[in-house]
């Protein structure tokens, strides 16, 4: 058995002495001692000081500012640092208690005291969904659900317009996974969007075409052009792409299905004068939800940033963007409390946090254990829930408005109105085991907007994500999530070291820049950024995953639904699958090759 004590403080310096004090005398000694602050600047750098002398660990807190998320920085903590294992055991101290001598030894001995949360298996609190970070412990010893208001929150399906176009050709683009996807975002197009060129690649599974999406095309006489898989699978082999893409055969990732489709819209429109592209995934629909009813023409915007601006990044609605193992776990809560509740409630108004449907969010992280409460809950739903779809909690359409920042949201919904920044740049991320890691739509930007300097804005229109119902593997969407953290650490740590190398070099030209990565130094530093956000992610990545298993056993057992699910993820080993692409990820030598090969395709993109 390994002991972890986690000790919160806050500005009580003597008495954290002595709660230390009390630790260090323990007849059991513990294995690890991470005390957390929730204190002022002046006074963390004095509990520095003490734990210093102690030989203890300090770190500040840094999820919620309270008890709670103090605790969880430090469970945190214990699996970036140590990782899950079945010997692990958490035990919590306030900084205005102290232990007698043989406390942790008694606690030891009777390893069952779950119930007050200061001894407890590791692996046993993260399926419980470790400390709620929303609500006070007052509200948390108590039976919440039933002292629920009937505090519901309305939504809206705005539509996108599209009656001002200008004078300009307007392109839409997409990958093609399914014909029936396919067809359905074709025919929305076809009644209502007046266009140009309608391109799309053909990455249907092998056997399948796109002949029921040809056919409506065709039909509609609209023009457009349908890229096949033998015409792009020749062009990646002989290179059309790029020399460094020829190593592969088939598109293994978005950001490589990307590339191709950017690629074909820049040679598919050379006669055209004044081109505006929208490229978008084909598993939409041209309407938002939102909380405030507003319709939006696409067109004003196009018109209102033409020639001002290089391409303007929308957002999405509905069915979060992300891996579904990324929005599972706070829905699985919602879906726990509203069974058998005929209740619609949001008591605490959680979908007014930006990131509320996502359980990895950096921006807040007591959203995850708050319920949402939807009435007539059933087990369909739960079926939604693991295809990816939005239940209880939709991406939601905020004020619209246009934001000139750095660029944070990824490429589902990007308005092109530069032709050029399509080929600046190919869409690509980290290659791990010979396949890039997503996110390469965000980093296509960033190479545009950061090392280009050419003008990208976010705005907050969306289109309506609407994924459609598949059967749950589970071994597919742990790969998917790896790529999506490695891919989201990579973009972080390449962003941060590009702008300190422009601060140190006003002058610096953008083909310099990448040479510039390589410099030890600046490598050194990215692969620090790197390593850190990856573990970080990672972790909350495995604290969020033993909560899920948590949760399908308690559907499971309690409802007697959701076998298929339980069943997957009982089997704790399965884990390693996710755990093996993050450990090829770690690899210092590995990312340095992809730096060189980076810098040797954005040199060849440029002749």
């Amino acid at each position: 058995m390994r002991i972890t004590v986690v000790i919160v403080t806050c500005n009580c310096l003597e008495l954290l002495k002595q709660a230390l004090k009390s630790v260090r005398k323990q007849t059991r000694k513990p294995d690890n001692v991470y005390v957390v602050s929730n204190s002022k600047v002046d006074i963390f750098s004095k509990e520095q000081e003490i734990c210093n002398e102690f030989g203890f660990n300090l770190f500040r807190n840094y999820r919620t500012s309270n008890n709670a998320g103090a605790l969880n920085t430090g469970v945190e903590e214990i699996v970036k640092q140590q990782g899950i294992s079945e010997d692990i055991y958490f035990a919590s101290l306030k900084d205005d208690n102290i232990w007698l001598t043989n406390d942790l030894e008694e606690l030891e001995k009777n390893n069952t005291n779950y119930s007050s949360n200061k001894f407890i298996k590791l692996t046993t609190l993260l399926k419980e969904g470790s400390f709620n970070e929303g609500i006070s412990e007052t509200i948390e010893s108590k039976n919440h659900i039933n002292k629920y208001e009937q505090k519901e929150f309305s939504i809206f399906t705005n539509e996108i317009l599209f009656k001002n176009k200008g004078n300009y050709q307007f392109v839409i683009g997409f990958i093609a996974g399914s014909d029936v996807i396919a067809k359905r975002v074709s025919k929305q197009i076809v009644q209502k969007i007046p266009t140009d060129l309608i391109l799309i690649i053909d990455n249907t599974p092998k056997g399948e075409n796109l002949e029921y999406t040809k056919t409506l095309l065709n039909y509609s006489q609209k023009r457009f052009k349908l890229i096949s898989y033998e015409e792009w699978n020749n062009n990646l082999i002989n290179g059309y792409y790029g020399e460094y893409f020829e190593k592969f055969d088939d598109i293994n990732s978005i950001p490589l299905g990307r590339t191709i489709l950017h690629r074909h819209l820049f040679e598919e429109t050379i006669q055209f004068k004044n081109p505006v592209y929208w490229i978008i995934d084909d598993d939409i629909d041209f309407n938002a939800i939102s909380t405030i009813k507003s319709d939006f023409d696409l067109f004003d915007l196009i018109n209102e940033n033409l020639n001002k601006t290089d391409a303007i990044i929308g957002g999405i609605s509905n069915d979060p963007p992300i891996p579904s193992l990324s929005c599972i776990r706070t829905q699985l809560v919602d879906f726990v409390e509203s069974y058998g509740n005929n209740i619609n409630a949001d008591k605490f108004s959680i979908h007014q946090k930006p990131d509320y449907y996502y359980d990895l969010s950096d921006l807040h992280s007591n959203h995850l254990e708050i319920p949402i409460l939807k009435a007539d809950i059933n087990e369909e739903h739960l079926h939604q829930i693991f295809s990816g779809k939005a239940v209880s909690r939709p991406a939601l359409q905020r004020e619209l408005k246009s934001e000139y920042k750095t660029i944070t949201r990824r490429g589902a919904n990007t308005i092109v109105l530069n032709r050029e920044v399509l080929c600046l740049y190919p869409v690509i991320n980290l290659e791990v085991n010979d396949k890039f890691a997503r996110r390469g739509d965000l980093t296509w930007a960033l190479f545009n907007q950061v090392v280009s300097n050419k003008i990208i804005i976010e705005h907050s229109f969306c289109v309506n994500h609407n994924r459609p119902m598949t059967s749950f593997k589970l071994e597919k969407e742990l790969e998917k999530s790896a790529y999506d953290i490695i891919g989201y650490a990579f973009n972080k740590a390449i962003f941060q070291v590009i702008e300190k190398i422009k601060q140190n070099d006003v002058s610096i030209e953008s083909k310099d820049i990448f040479s510039k990565l390589l410099i030890e130094n600046n490598f050194n530093e990215l692969n620090k950024i790197y390593c850190a956000f990856l573990h970080r992610r990672k972790s909350r990545f495995l604290m969020n995953y033993y909560r899920i298993i948590g949760l399908t056993k308690v559907i499971f057992e309690k409802f007697e639904i959701g076998k298929e699910y339980y069943e997957q993820f009982k089997d704790e080993t399965k884990i390693y699958l996710f755990e093996e692409v993050m450990k090829s990820a770690i690899s210092e030598t590995h990312l340095k090759l992809f730096l060189q090969e980076l810098k040797q395709i954005i040199e060849e993109n440029k002749h």
